[in-house]
């Protein structure tokens, strides 16, 4: 995979690249490979990774619009997102449907971005009947509303109903 990084070394500089990691890389081996491509030894305690981001080597996306998934799309990649955001109905159900998610305590190598600048945070969120999100799910409902599927929205639908009658 690939990683993007842009990184703050104090009093030196701020630098940027790419680097081709292992798919399993872990946080510390992704972390070695960038100071590698540096060349140079850097004080831990002067190393600030301000943005890492990750890549398949094959720019595969992460949409996934089976039943195991919730509003796992990306939708920057069809289109800007809206100027003004969209309230409605749709969007208060995905705001109660990620309200009732839990994180387990797990999280990845770093974080998804739009390519508007939205960061996701780095973990999985589970809704109560076990389907896997994302934290941009209602920032995509609210912005990329004209990019979302179809059948993610009636997802949405769905999924409201279900958790409703489980509270």
């Amino acid at each position: 995979m690939w990683v993007d990084y842009e990184v703050t070394v104090r009093p030196i500089g701020s630098y940027s690249g790419r680097v081709e990691v292992a798919d399993d890389a872990t946080d510390y081996e992704i972390e070695e490979k960038i100071k590698e491509e540096l060349d140079f030894t850097i004080d831990i305690y002067r190393w600030n990774l301000t943005k890492f981001n990750l890549y398949r080597k094959d720019d595969s996306t992460m949409i996934d619009l089976s039943n195991k998934y919730f509003l796992m799309i990306e939708p920057d990649k069809l289109g800007i997102p809206s100027d003004n955001p969209t309230e409605d109905e749709i969007t208060n159900k995905v705001d109660f449907i990620f309200s009732k998610c839990i994180n387990p305590n797990y999280s990845y190598r770093g974080a998804h971005r739009t390519k508007c600048g939205k960061f996701s945070d780095n973990n999985d969120w589970i809704l109560p009947n076990g389907m896997t999100t994302n934290s941009l799910c209602t920032y995509y409902v609210r912005y990329y509303r004209l990019f979302i599927p179809e059948s993610e929205i009636e997802k949405i639908n769905k999924v409201y109903e279900e958790i409703n009658k489980m509270i």
